[in-house]
């Protein structure tokens, strides 16, 4: 802005200079249609030859009261030391300032070239949208957290209702239907599901008192026909001679002939052997005893 002031000052000095040169300009007539080097000649009464020569053409003094834009230099003839005017049209701003906009839209702050409506009107909608996305997601981590909620609800539903099968399955009572919601309520809850079975007193198949139920029926089947000849040999063995028995026990390994091992393994056979010897035949799959060959296994151990 500045600079252009700065050039209009230049300009209005370089005019005025000029003007004081014609001070007969409101005498000067001028031609009605475009000026030539012929028309100048005539307009000075004179022809190629410099002989003076009479005007061809219809004259007419010029018109003080034309507008500014089409002779800037009427008033400053007249005036010479009169400001002139601008010769261009007042300056307008492209940008959307508070001298062009309707009161009713104007901020509470002024508006700048750089603060425009346009600007805070696109802030504004890029607000509602962010405002509009923020509630979507909120909207769907809600229905995602509700439907992990069902889901939970329906697997703690199956689970007591697995649990409810296999307490009638195993015998016991039917219980209160209040206890089969308190189950589930604290299945709900993440709580220990053997916990709350076992202070409500229903039976699953976790519970030791089915467990000692099951090993019980366990030991009332038939034994085979392995199992018996090992009882038979067993009881033959407790039969025998003390002299018998200690050379049966002695502490030496009769595999590795270790004198004094740590410790021993007894197997179904009533050999005993070391340690030692009973890891090396656990790790090359041998089923037989080393001294009797029968299919035999570890049954105790002792130091």
């Amino acid at each position: 802005m500045e600079r252009l002031l700065f050039d209009i000052n230049s300009a209005t000095s370089s005019i005025n200079s000029i003007l004081e040169q014609l001070p007969r300009l409101n005498q000067l007539q001028v031609p009605l249609f475009p000026m030539n080097q012929f028309n100048q000649q005539q307009l000075l009464g004179q022809d190629s030859l410099g002989l003076q020569i009479q005007p061809m053409m219809q004259m007419q003094p010029l018109n003080l009261s034309h507008s500014l834009y089409h002779c800037p230099f009427a008033q400053s003839a007249a005036q010479p030391n009169q400001q002139i005017p601008l010769i261009h049209p007042p300056y307008q701003s492209p940008y959307i300032t508070s001298q062009n906009i309707p009161a009713s839209l104007q901020l509470d702050h002024n508006l700048g070239a750089s603060n425009n409506l346009l600007a805070h009107s696109l802030w504004n909608v890029q607000q509602e949208m962010n405002r509009q996305r923020q509630a979507h997601n909120l909207q769907l981590e809600e229905d995602r957290r509700r439907e992990e909620l069902e889901q939970h609800r329906q697997n703690a539903e199956r689970r007591v209702a697995e649990l409810r099968a296999t307490s009638l399955r195993l015998g016991d009572r039917e219980h209160n239907p209040e206890d089969w919601r308190l189950v589930q309520k604290y299945i709900e809850l993440g709580v220990d599901v053997r916990i709350v079975l076992s202070l409500l007193g229903i039976r699953h198949e976790g519970d030791p008192r089915v467990n000692h139920r099951t090993e019980s029926q366990g030991r009332n089947r038939r034994e085979t026909s392995e199992e018996r000849e090992a009882r038979i040999e067993r009881e033959t063995i407790a039969n025998e001679t003390p002299e018998a028995l200690a050379k049966r026990y002695t502490r030496k390994c009769p595999v590795c002939l270790n004198e004094n091992p740590y410790i021993r393994v007894v197997l179904w056979c009533g050999h005993i052997i070391c340690l030692t010897c009973a890891l090396r035949m656990a790790q090359g799959r041998e089923i037989n005893c080393p001294m009797c060959r029968k299919r035999c296994r570890f049954t105790r151990m002792h130091e």
